[in-house]
Formats: structure tokens, sequence, C-alpha cells
């Protein structure tokens, strides 16, 4: 297709810098996203595609990401799980369908969260005293002092990378293969959608989640790891990978962390547990939900 036609779609005139065409790309996004098009999901949708198909081809990469539109992002979907647990919110039509057990394990990883909140807050209240009483708060500065040092990881946080340190032991050594049936696919080569989740945030639904967003917050959930942000900075050395890169890099590196094969290696194949083809990133991600499920991790 003529170049011209994707200048055309962000505004813009044939020859616009990569400066120009990131403004008005960024423009373009924040109005779909206003509340001018709230009444029209299915129009927004269309033509964010249509910006981000623009993006990529005249720039050659993936939209920019927005650091402040991701952490909005998964702090709404934790609200929203918070809420649908206590049954205040009905369960969207996620692609991911948990059962039983994984239902338990998110009921008890929200409930951790709601717990790490609490103690913050009560850590708030107790160096909000200690500050009050000056430089002489005794045995509650030295507490303080000792607990909630600058540069010091709480407990949780150490907690939570012992057990990702843990489970990476035992993670590869699941059977990735046996619920997969690869027998055609080359013939479904040419439906497989190889970039769904490049560059995309705010997702295809009303509450702002997507299937691969989603199924990678409940495969690290199910295997009690409630912080995403924690998981991707200990596992990449990159201090907040989760939040500066897009959904399919993001599964690109539980895959590997896993131990599971890529998506390229099983693309086209067919998941037994379901019937279903995995001809994208979400496909996968909930194939490996099942995986992890019936080997008992």
């Amino acid at each position: 297709m003529d170049r011209n036609y994707y200048y055309r779609l962000l505004g813009l005139r044939e020859g616009a810098s990569q400066q120009e065409i990131r403004a008005a790309y960024e423009t373009r996004i924040a109005r779909l996203d206003s509340d001018d098009y709230r009444d029209d999901p299915e129009y927004v949708e269309r033509k964010k595609r249509q910006a981000t198909d623009a993006y990529r081809v005249l720039t050659g990469s993936a939209p920019p990401v927005s650091k402040q539109q991701r952490e909005a992002r998964f702090e709404k979907f934790k609200d929203y799980i918070e809420k649908r647990e206590s049954g205040e919110a009905a369960i969207p039509p996620y692609r991911f369908r948990p059962k039983s057990s994984r239902n338990r394990g998110v009921m008890i990883a929200v409930i951790v969260v709601i717990a790490v909140v609490i103690l913050s807050v009560v850590a708030g209240l107790i160096v909000g005293v200690v500050n009050s009483q000056g430089q002489n708060g005794g045995i509650w500065s030295d507490f303080v002092n000792e607990n909630w040092s600058d540069g010091v990881e709480p407990d949780w946080q150490l907690e939570e990378q012992a057990l990702i340190d843990e489970l990476q032991e035992t993670l590869p050594q699941l059977d990735y293969w046996s619920g997969l049936d690869a027998s055609a696919r080359a013939e479904n080569s040419d439906d497989v959608n190889w970039t769904y989740g490049v560059g995309e945030y705010g997702g295809d639904t009303e509450d702002g989640t997507d299937d691969i967003f989603n199924n990678t917050f409940y495969i690290l959930y199910t295997l009690g790891i409630n912080d995403m942000a924690v998981f991707y900075d200990h596992v990449t050395g990159e201090q907040d990978f989760f939040y500066d890169y897009d959904d399919y890099s993001c599964a690109a590196v539980l895959i590997s962390w896993l131990g599971a094969p890529q998506f390229e290696d099983v693309a086209g194949s067919v998941n037994l547990y379901t019937d279903q083809l995995i001809l994208d990133m979400a496909d996968y991600l909930d194939y490996l939900g099942y995986v992890i499920d019936e080997q008992s991790i």
C-alpha cells in the first residue's frame, strides 16, 4: 500500500520526521482514549490499530511505550481483580479461564497484595509518628531506621525474589510438549498472528486489558508471584522492564523463564486441552496456563 496512505492516517504530509510521526501518533491515541469516543469502542479499536499500523510502517518499529499508561493499566487490573473476588464486578470475557485451583491462587494472591498494602500504610503511620517526635525517636526511631532505610529491599520483596529463583529451578522440568499437536503447524502458518501484542497498550476491551497481559498476569499469580514489576526486574536485571517494554516482550521473557518452547516453535499447533489452534501469543500463554495447572505447580 502507498506509504502516503499511512501518513494520512496520522494526519501528516509525506516525508514527516520521526519526531513528527511520534507526536502525531501520541496525539491520535490520546484523542481516541478521551471521553469523546467512549460510546463507540469498536470504532476506537479500529482506529487505534490503524494508527499503530501506520506508526510501524513509517518508522519500522513498535509505537512508543508509555510507562504511565502501563502502570495505570496494571493498577486498574489489580483493582478489578479485587472487586471481582469481593463480588462487586462480573467476570470479563477473558480468553484465559482459570479453573478452580487457579481461582484459589488468584484469591490468595489478592489477599497477599491487600496485606502488603495494609502493612505499607501501617509503616507509613509509624514513620509519621517517628518524624513528629523529632530526632529523639528512641526505640521506634532505631526500628524504623533499621527496617525502612533507603536502598534496602523490604522482606516481602526479597521473599518474592527467592520464590522466583526457586521456581526457576523446577519449571523447566515440566513437559511443555505433551499437550500439543504440532502435526498441522505448516498448514496453519499463514493464519498465525506473529505481532499481536507488539507495542500495544490499553488492550482491546473496555476495562483496558487484553489477552496477553491478562494471561501473563494469571500465570504469575497462579505461581504465587504477586508483583509483576518485581518479577521482571529480577529476571531481566533491568529496572522497570515491565513498564518500559510491550506485552509481547514481557510474554517472551516469561516463556524463557518458564523453560518452555518459544512461541515461534509451537505457533500453528493445536492446544489439546481446549482443541483450539495456537495462532497468537495469547493463545500460547493460555496453553502454558493449562500445562502449569495440570502438572500441579
